[in-house]
């Protein structure tokens, strides 16, 4: 069997383009029926969007010290992220923003989202089961079964508060069975509530539910090593340990508190929770940008081994629909111009005096979609963001 790797994005300048986020499926996978719901999810009665302390960014440069800015960034649809500056953190200087790695918590649901999130998440708690490796017990596929959920992840208030952190448009990750997974932690001993890993997806936001009064643990640990490689970085560790020195550590305040990250770029994990009130309950919503042109970091390997075979290869083949379907509706509207449309650099003639991004356009198209094929029909696999 062959090893499939990621496409690169790394060729010609990649067009700026914004492509919305598609619906969630008509059908469900054998076995997700809804649940009965008595709540219905109200922005203004279960948010609570308070900005994040600080942004920290991927560090493109060790030596500097300006990885700290302020929210909001910049959004745009740019493939390789905002090409703005941002404020760093102590105000003194414009620098430029290279890239979201994680977020200070911030406030993102009311004492009401929280009470009326655990209620859900308690209606379905008969269908989490561990996975291998990874947290003592987990609630996957809630989009199937949750309007509310639904409503949570496609919640626009939330992406636009998010892409504002990320500095690009997000949307809702399109492998469904990510939609909010629940994470149910354990009370004691010494395994990390999550191992040293990296994401299979671009970004997650990380909600804690529990109550963190007099809880000890259960922080996030991000490593500085080897120039921000997470691979690198994560078999160091694996070899040496890791030095407190050599990673950045954040704590939840309390339930209804978030970090968003970019899972996919930084290598991180959770530390065991040694002592609280209640067992740690996260849910964790996937993110992705909305320039179908960016490099994908989604891994069917992944999902395959989680949720089956059945379920992962229509929800990976639909997401690479989506952005071979956002490739060529930039073919087919061309230099647009404006908020969330393509550029080209071709003036007013757009794409008709560019022929060479219209081939490049349609051998990327083609060959998503043949990586997407291969993989799928199990006649390759896709690489692990990260030896295990």
């Amino acid at each position: 069997m062959m090893q499939c790797r990621l496409l690169s994005s790394a060729s010609r300048r990649l067009p700026q383009f914004s492509f919305p986020a598609a619906p969630l499926p008509a059908s469900s996978p054998a076995g997700f029926a809804p649940t009965p719901e008595r709540i219905t999810f109200d922005a203004s009665r279960h948010l609570a969007l308070e900005k994040p302390e600080y942004i920290r960014m991927l560090r493109s440069d060790p030596a500097a010290n300006t990885d700290l800015v302020r929210f909001p960034v910049s959004v745009s649809a740019a493939a390789e992220g905002s090409p703005d500056l941002a404020t760093a953190l102590d105000g003194s200087a414009q620098v430029p923003f290279s890239g979201l790695a994680f977020t200070a918590p911030f406030r993102l649901l009311s004492d009401e989202g929280v009470a009326a999130l655990r209620e859900v998440i308690a209606g379905n708690e008969e269908h989490a089961r561990g996975l291998p490796g990874r947290a003592a017990k987990s609630l996957r596929g809630l989009g199937y079964r949750s309007e509310f959920i639904r409503q949570l992840n496609y919640c626009e208030e939330i992406r636009n508060h998010l892409s504002q952190m990320a500095g690009c448009p997000l949307g809702p990750h399109h492998v469904p069975s990510n939609l909010s997974q629940t994470n149910f932690g354990e009370i004691g001993g010494d395994k990390p509530v999550d191992v040293w890993h990296i994401d299979s997806v671009d970004y997650v936001m990380v909600l804690l539910l529990s109550d963190a009064t007099d809880m000890e643990g259960g922080e996030l640990q991000v490593a500085r090593l080897n120039g921000g490689d997470p691979a690198l970085a994560i078999e160091q560790i694996n070899a040496e340990g890791i030095a407190e020195e050599d990673m950045d550590v954040a704590t939840y305040p309390g339930p209804g508190y978030a970090i968003f990250m970019q899972g996919s770029r930084i290598a991180h994990a959770v530390t065991p929770v040694t002592a609280a009130r209640e067992p740690r309950l996260t849910v964790v919503n996937s993110y992705h940008s909305l320039n179908p042109f960016v490099e994908d970091k989604t891994r069917f390997v992944t999902y395959k081994d989680v949720d089956g075979f059945d379920t992962a290869r229509y929800e990976y083949a639909r997401h690479k629909a989506w952005r071979v379907q956002g490739q060529l509706d930039f073919l087919m509207k061309g230099n647009v111009g404006g908020a969330g449309g393509a550029e080209t650099g071709a003036g007013e003639e757009g794409l008709f005096a560019d022929p060479e991004t219209v081939l490049e356009v349609l051998d990327r198209a083609a060959a998503e979609l043949k990586q997407a094929r291969d993989l799928v029909s199990g006649e390759v696999i896709d690489e692990r963001p990260y030896k295990v």
